[in-house]
């Protein structure tokens, strides 16, 4: 008992660390809003009643709507690099907010279907600039041993706006529910007024005496910056060694790095949870549920953002390894059961007594998809790379997120017309298990380890001696 007074300073010394990430995590669930926005608003643009020109927006165009937004982020992608590399963190938590301002605006005040892709595009703006800016700002703002869980926010907070949409926007008039949509950005830039700049970003500009104040504002715990120092100062021993390129070709650390990056950004995108979502209403149909499609919809958000809640507790205590490992397997084994109940299904057979199995295995799929491949690698791109090439190589890393959206979103429709539902989850399976092997063999343990320890171990001559230790599942 005597170390619960103990325990609770120790909270309240972080509360600031906390409330930091949850006010740039407002992003996240604009993100969110914007991703769900469409489920419930699709079919009533989709009808007669359609409220921006009074006429049905055919089915190319609905493909468009939804698909613009992954475009939008693939595209803009590059800006933020940029941004990242030549501005403030602050800079470019602006930059978000205005564009998700300009995006809600101007579907609030659309008048022609062409005005509603602007609005998605600028929203999709805002999809690249939110994983960009959260993951790098809470990886340089927040202690080590919290990373993991407060990383695990921007998953939470998207699949917290995820439902936040679906609900509103099946119970709300179309234009009180765009109203409420363009408050958030409103309330997240007023809020955002009021964080610091970047610790690392002021170091990196040589302002160690404000980066020393922010740190303490933060209540962070001492951060050796050697690390940090060395590789900002490897420009005077090497002409051009803080060149991104000449480091991802000489650097093994950063070609590490780059792999693991780009290689859970593809684990988490082709994972297949595009395409469980899509067909949740379908699914629920072939059970013989009578649920309706805005409740089934509703189901399924929440059950996301309660296996991500879970996943915030767990990441900082099992590790991202682990979960990672175990949330592939679950996909594989729930999309191979799927692929064969549709299967079976459309070759006639009476599956009857079969109902309950396609929404048994939706609901583990979701809830598995969520403690793992759909929230960790948004944490493990923030951990991985020397503050040097921090900004470029997470940009590459969103740019495959991005790419990968975009085709899934983009593509899929055609791919079930080719391969049927059967073999669309079937081949989801299949990536799912390559994910499993990936993660356990290829992508280390970063739970509660410093930015010098991280970079030591990728940077380790020995392949099979860095594999082994970061096998290490606890």
């Amino acid at each position: 008992m005597a170390d619960i007074p103990s325990k609770k300073r120790h909270s309240e010394r972080r509360f600031r660390q906390y409330l930091t990430a949850v006010v740039v995590n407002l992003t996240s669930l604009v993100n969110g809003v914007a991703i769900g926005w469409t489920s419930p608003v699709l079919p009533l643009l989709q009808s007669d009643a359609n409220p921006v020109d009074g006429l049905a927006m055919s089915d190319a165009s609905a493909s468009w709507l939804g698909s613009i937004l992954a475009a939008g982020a693939l595209l803009s992608t590059p800006l933020y690099g940029v941004l990242c590399k030549h501005c403030s963190r602050k800079i470019v938590g602006y930059t978000v907010g205005l564009f998700a301002l300009l995006g809600w605006c101007l579907i609030l005040f659309a008048r022609s279907h062409i005005m509603l892709l602007l609005g998605r595009l600028s929203l999709g703006f805002v999809a690249s600039g939110n994983n960009i800016l959260c993951s790098i700002y809470i990886a340089e703002t927040v202690d080590d041993d919290i990373r993991g869980s407060l990383g695990a926010l921007i998953s939470l907070f998207i699949s917290a706006g995820i439902v936040v949409s679906y609900i509103l926007g099946s119970y709300l008039p179309y234009m009180i529910f765009n109203i409420i949509c363009l408050l958030i950005p409103g309330v997240y830039l007023l809020a955002f007024w009021w964080l610091p700049e970047s610790p690392v970003y002021l170091e990196s500009k040589g302002l160690h005496f404000q980066a020393h104040k922010v740190r303490e504002s933060l209540n962070m715990k001492y951060k050796n910056p050697k690390i940090e120092q060395a590789t900002l100062d490897n420009k005077n021993e090497i002409q051009g060694q803080n060149n991104f390129l000449f480091e991802a070709i000489h650097n093994r650390g950063t070609r590490m790095a780059l792999v693991i990056g780009l290689g859970v950004m593809a684990c988490n995108q082709f994972s297949g949870v595009m395409a469980v979502i899509s067909y949740t209403v379908t699914i629920f149909q072939e059970s013989g549920s009578e649920m309706s499609p805005n409740v089934s919809t509703i189901l399924v958000g929440t059950l996301q953002v309660i296996g991500v809640y879970f996943t915030s507790f767990l990441v900082d205590r099992l590790g991202r390894k682990i979960l990672l490992v175990i949330s592939s397997i679950i996909a594989a084994t729930c999309l191979g059961t799927l692929s064969i109940y549709f299967y079976f299904r459309n070759h006639e057979y009476d599956m009857s007594h079969f109902g309950w199995v396609p929404v048994t295995s939706l609901c583990v799929y979701i809830i598995g998809i969520a403690i793992g491949v759909g929230s960790i690698p948004f944490i493990v791109i923030g951990e991985i790379f020397a503050p040097n090439v921090k900004s470029i190589a997470i940009t590459l890393c969103i740019s495959m997120g991005n790419l990968g959206s975009f085709l899934v979103a983009r593509f899929f429709m055609g791919l079930t017309k080719t391969l049927g539902l059967s073999g669309c989850y079937l081949l989801f399976a299949i990536s799912n298990l390559l994910s499993a092997a990936f993660c356990y063999f290829v992508v280390p343990e970063t739970k509660n380890k410093s930015l010098e320890t991280i970079l030591n171990e990728l940077n380790r001559k020995d392949m099979k001696n860095n594999l082994g230790q970061s096998s290490t599942m606890v």
